[in-house]
């Protein structure tokens, strides 16, 4: 008799457990992106991918700049310095 009474008791137990998880979970979460907008980490750890990731995989180099960048291009392997564009990265015939 005594197994029945606290089965009867215990009918809602399962959801508030569910419910109790769900809000810490839910709390954790709100924590860190609070605390990644008010550091301004996220945008720190994607600097490399729209920066120097990007630029190695347009230029073929990471310092590398092309017409489109202030300050012109420099470093670009297919424009030498003196800015004409070459079509081959062969150097110049004389």
């Amino acid at each position: 008799m005594a197994k029945n009474e606290l089965a009867k008791n215990e009918s809602g137990q399962a959801t508030t457990e569910y419910i109790l998880l769900l809000f810490i979970v839910v709390s954790a979460y709100m924590t860190i992106a609070a605390f990644l907008n008010q550091y301004g980490l996220a945008q720190k750890m994607s600097t490399p991918i729209t920066q120097s990731f990007a630029k190695a995989y347009q230029y073929g180099r990471p310092d590398a700049l092309g017409f489109d960048d202030p300050g012109g291009p420099k470093n670009h392997p297919r424009i030498p310095e003196n800015g004409v564009v070459r079509l081959f990265i062969n150097p110049d015939i004389k």
